[in-house]
């Protein structure tokens, strides 16, 4: 019940906040990030920007994991609710994502951001709203044009 065979598109914001996706299946999906002084804010602790978007992520990946296909379902977020429990200021964060509940078009799902001690540092809960296949057919080929326009040794922002 580890990694899925399924690999976990990553957005070029995702990408650029720089976290990867540890664990996703149904239903659950956990994310981990490397604290890097990009991710302080100016009192030196991590922004709480951070956190709400690994919140949002795990919730999103938690919600769109699809094992029938070689895509994950595309979700887009409606509501996030983030309470803001601690802070650090090292180490790695883990967020751990749950889908909840819902339907054919809406998704619920809740989140927490652990520091590397297991202490919890914020938690959240999300509306998300499936896309239509269609259009997560199309961003995949999307992704797959921007990788193949990378040049090898070059890194280039999509």
């Amino acid at each position: 019940m580890g990694k899925s065979p399924v690999s976990a598109p990553m957005a070029t914001f995702s990408r650029h906040v720089g976290f990867r996706v540890a664990i996703w299946r149904k239903n659950y999906a956990e994310l981990r990030l490397k604290i890097e002084p990009k991710h302080l804010n100016r009192s030196g602790r991590v922004h709480g920007g951070v956190m709400m978007t690994l919140i949002d992520a795990a919730c999103g990946y938690a919600g769109s994991y699809e094992s029938k296909t070689t895509h994950a379902r595309l979700t887009a977020s409606l509501l996030i609710t983030t309470a803001f429990l601690a802070n650090t200021t090292k180490g790695t964060l883990r967020a751990i994502g749950r889908r909840t509940g819902g339907g054919r078009s809406l998704f619920f799902a809740r989140a927490e951001v652990l520091d590397g001690k297991g202490a919890r540092l914020a938690t959240g809960e999300a509306v998300f709203r499936y896309r239509s296949d269609e259009a997560a057919q199309a961003a995949h080929q999307r992704h797959l044009k921007q990788l193949a326009e990378r040049k090898p040794g070059k890194k280039k922002r999509i």
